[in-house]
């Protein structure tokens, strides 16, 4: 009897630790890693950006993402994207600095909150403000799904900056 409680015992022990490290494995990705791969998607984002490849900074976003830029309709899918990306650099902007203040982590999705810079062709910095974007692990990738961010400065209807 002592022996079959012993077995018993053994068989439990071994089966809950199997079942720990399973779950430990199947846990998702740690903030660490997440917050590495996201800063190396914002240096593509900037990069992209200031070198007019249209095509590599809509890769960022989910097929179906969606930018919400301020003063303007949400603007849906990387053809769109890229559209309003053309439309920045048409009006003179050529650099983006962006910034990560916080970031949080639930399985293979992530909020970022952060802050950027926008400056135009000759370094003068154009606006600052602050930005929010829920990003979507697709595969081994890291992507924007909404992608949010609003002026520090005072809107033009309240008298300008």
């Amino acid at each position: 009897m002592i022996t079959k409680l012993k077995r018993s015992a053994y068989f439990s022990i071994i089966f809950l630790s199997f079942i720990a490290c399973q779950s430990e494995q199947n846990s998702g990705p740690t903030k660490a890693e997440v917050k590495k791969a996201i800063s190396q998607q914002n240096k593509v984002f900037m990069d992209s950006f200031q070198s007019s490849n249209l095509d590599k900074f809509a890769s960022l976003y989910t097929k179906d993402g969606k930018a919400l830029p301020p003063n303007m309709k949400t603007v849906s899918g990387r053809e769109g994207i890229k559209h309003m990306v053309q439309g920045m650099h048409n009006s003179g902007i050529s650099e983006v600095d962006i910034s990560t203040d916080e970031l949080h982590l639930e399985g293979n999705s992530a909020i970022e909150v952060g802050h950027y810079k926008v400056k135009i062709e000759n370094g003068q910095v154009l606006d600052k403000g602050k930005t929010m974007v829920y990003w979507k692990k697709e595969g081994d990738t890291w992507r924007m799904y909404r992608d949010m961010w609003n002026s520090n400065g005072a809107s033009s209807s309240s008298g300008g900056r």
